[in-house]
This record gives structure tokens, C-alpha cells and sequence, in this order.
């Protein structure tokens, strides 16, 4: 199973099951990335609660009209 072939005047060609490499790489990219994200979003959660700084809108006692023009 050959996806890409060379031939002796430095071409290249596509094989005819091209699409098995797609169907392949473009779905294993999209869970990799999607799984550093939340990866990252996780890490970041954790590192901000160990480091105590996961409820600062408490400490700064801001209004609660405040941050419902902050989510908004």
C-alpha cells in the first residue's frame, strides 16, 4: 500500500488509495489537538487552584453586576 510514489525523473504521484491516508491523518491530527486543549485547560484549572489564585473575583469582591457585564 503505497500512498505516494516517485518516479526516476523526479516526479511524484498519488496512489489510488490516496484516501486512506486522509481518512487516517485527518482525524488522528483533530484528536491530538482536541486533547492538548483539554489537557491544557485541565492543567491550567489545577495549577490556578494550587496556586490559590482560582477564586481572584472573590478576593477583589467584585459586584455581582459587575461580573455579569464581564460573562456578557
Amino acid at each position: 500500500m503505497v500512498f505516494f510514489n516517485t518516479t526516476p525523473d523526479n516526479s511524484l504521484s498519488v496512489g489510488p488509495q490516496w484516501w486512506i491516508f486522509l481518512a487516517i491523518t485527518v482525524p488522528l491530527t483533530v484528536i491530538v489537538f482536541a486533547t492538548w486543549v483539554l489537557w491544557q485547560r485541565y492543567r491550567n484549572r489545577v495549577d490556578s487552584r494550587d496556586l490559590g489564585i482560582d477564586r481572584l473575583q472573590d478576593i477583589a469582591q467584585v459586584p455581582d453586576s459587575e461580573k455579569d457585564a464581564v460573562e456578557n
